[in-house]
């Protein structure tokens, strides 16, 4: 599981996008304070990082700022 950026806003909680391959293509995850808000499961990384990235400009459209670069392992944060 990798995080692949976390947006931020004044005293919001954070957004988060989380990518976690699986065996018939690849899951990804939008959470707002911990709590899913979006997802989809892609038929690969390409796709999945292309919606990923449409979903993080939005967010970035209403004054969100990012936080954080790919490649952060999930584990670092205690969820492996």
């Amino acid at each position: 599981m990798r995080i692949r950026w976390t947006l931020a806003k004044e005293n919001e909680a954070a957004v988060m996008c989380v990518v976690r391959p699986l065996l018939d293509g690849v899951d990804v995850r939008i959470t707002y304070n911990g709590l899913l808000i979006a997802g989809r499961v892609c038929p690969d990384e390409p796709d999945a990082l292309m919606w990923a990235e449409h979903v993080r400009r939005e967010w970035l459209a209403r004054g969100w700022t990012e936080t954080s670069a790919s490649g952060f392992l999930a584990d670092q944060l205690g969820a492996a």
